[in-house]
């Protein structure tokens, strides 16, 4: 098959689509299957990425109308309205869009991305939300109520996000060492509750990204930015992902956390619980009993880890994501999508 992913990755650090992405285009590419960034003539379905295309690249969606209409992405499709593409036949390739969730809801404030994601999937054939918990908040907070869709949680290269070799389960070890990554300085992504950890006794608390200034660091050690690689390294020298963010809808670094066999403590908002409910604590008003419960559970939790490791790897969801490409292809040569 060919595939556009409609985005440009980059090869640093930034955010769970640009690794997601990363990750989704190089098993492709592995099975045989010919990935572009941009349509081309030979293109059979393109995969647009939530409200952008790129690290700070906000669709526009008469571009996406021009997409759709003519099979071409360039500038004049911001040029000219979706009115003027829309009246044309449609020539275009199958478009599957996977939704990043309610930025809104994320980030605490109204932005371009709540107007752009529903006014780019209204051209979709097929929409792929990353979580119930996506779904549902499109469902309730937005005009997204697409067709035809499935739900496809994001997985990671088990290649890079991996377990030491020698891995054993043995008892809780007696200081626990928490990483949490964060792109965003974003208060929301709980700073607060990693600042207070690190307070406790038998605990430090790693964390990688981008700290909020206005929360103070108190014993958190502040490793910077990584790339993939020397953030599983960091995790493989860790114990434990601590993830406390508020409404995120499929966190990628639970995911990349998990595939290394890190147990996780984890706020019960958004998709968090959804991805970790089997595999990690819950963070309450009460750090110290949490902790408490997360020392009983750590030795069965890594057991379970190591034994469904492989759910959490790109080969799970790769199969999916074909799935959902072809059934794009059916329906866009249909023509049961029309956009209202």
């Amino acid at each position: 098959m060919n595939v556009c992913i409609l985005f440009d990755t980059t090869p640093g650090p930034f955010g769970g689509a640009n690794q997601f992405l990363k990750t989704l285009t190089k098993e492709l590419n592995d099975r045989g299957h010919i990935v572009t960034s941009r349509p081309t003539k030979q293109t059979d379905v393109v995969l647009l990425n939530g409200f952008n295309y790129g690290p700070n690249k906000l669709q526009k969606p008469s571009k996406i109308a021009q997409l759709r209409h003519t099979g071409n992405f360039n500038v004049f499709g911001g040029w000219l309205s979706e009115e003027y593409w829309s009246k044309k036949d449609r020539r275009g390739p199958a478009i599957v869009h996977r939704l990043d969730g309610v930025a809104e809801l994320v980030r605490g404030t109204r932005g371009p991305a709540d107007d752009v994601q529903p006014a780019v999937n209204k051209y979709a054939d097929f929409t792929i939300f990353q979580t119930d918990y996506c779904r549902i908040s499109f469902d309730d907070h937005s005009s997204v109520v697409p067709e035809h869709f499935t739900v496809i949680n994001n997985a990671v290269n088990g290649e890079v996000f991996r377990p030491v070799s020698n891995e054993t389960i043995e008892s809780t070890p007696d200081t626990i060492k928490f990483v949490a990554v964060s792109w965003s300085a974003n208060v929301r992504k709980g700073f607060q509750i990693l600042s207070d950890l690190s307070l406790l006794p038998g605990v430090e608390v790693a964390f990688v990204g981008n700290w909020a200034e206005q929360i103070p660091v108190n014993n958190v050690q502040l490793e910077g930015t990584l790339d993939s690689e020397n953030l599983a390294v960091l995790m493989q020298e860790s114990d434990a992902l601590i993830h406390a963010a508020l409404n995120e809808p499929c966190a990628n670094v639970i995911v990349e956390g998990m595939a290394t066999v890190l147990p996780v403590l984890y706020r019960d908002s958004g998709g968090n619980r959804e991805l970790a409910g089997d595999y990690g604590v819950e963070l309450t008003d009460d750090l110290e009993s949490d902790l408490a419960r997360f020392r009983d559970r750590f030795p069965e939790l890594k057991q379970r880890l190591l034994s469904n490791r492989s759910s959490f790897l790109i080969p799970r969801v790769v199969e999916d994501y074909i799935s959902a490409f072809e059934r794009a292809v059916e329906i866009r040569n249909s023509g049961s999508v029309v956009v209202g």
